[in-house]
């Protein structure tokens, strides 16, 4: 509960009240290279953490998905995955690299160990 009251306060610092209920600026302002109001949160985060700068980065999940993938799966591999859907970014990323995915439900051991099994000995000795 004291966070919450920190992030209002820091808000409020650097918030006018009528900002809190608008929808911001929505493009890059030259020169200063983000909208306006990024600018403006990242300096309210800076703040909550006593820091001396805050960086938002947009697609940072995605960027850091890609970069972890590229870097520790070799190209044509496979990779287990829980069945469920994929980010259509991550899956646009796996696609390149030729990445051939074996889902399986994470939740039944069972079903992984066969996908680990005979999935993967197939693929290797294809």
């Amino acid at each position: 509960m004291q966070m919450q009251f920190r992030l209002v306060d820091a808000i409020t610092r650097h918030f006018n009240g009528s900002a809190l209920l608008t929808q911001g600026d929505l493009g890059v302002v030259p020169g200063l290279g983000v909208p306006s109001t990024t600018r403006q949160a990242e300096t309210v985060i800076a703040d909550l953490f006593d820091a001396p700068a805050c960086v938002l980065t947009r697609g940072a999940g995605t960027g850091a998905i890609r970069f972890t993938l590229m870097s520790t799966v070799p190209s044509g591999s496979l990779l287990l995955v829980h069945r469920a859907p994929i980010y259509e970014t991550t899956k646009v990323t796996l696609e390149s690299m030729g990445i051939t995915l074996v889902e399986v439900d994470y939740h039944d051991p069972e079903a992984i160990a066969q996908a680990l099994i005979f999935r993967c000995m197939a693929h290797w000795f294809s």
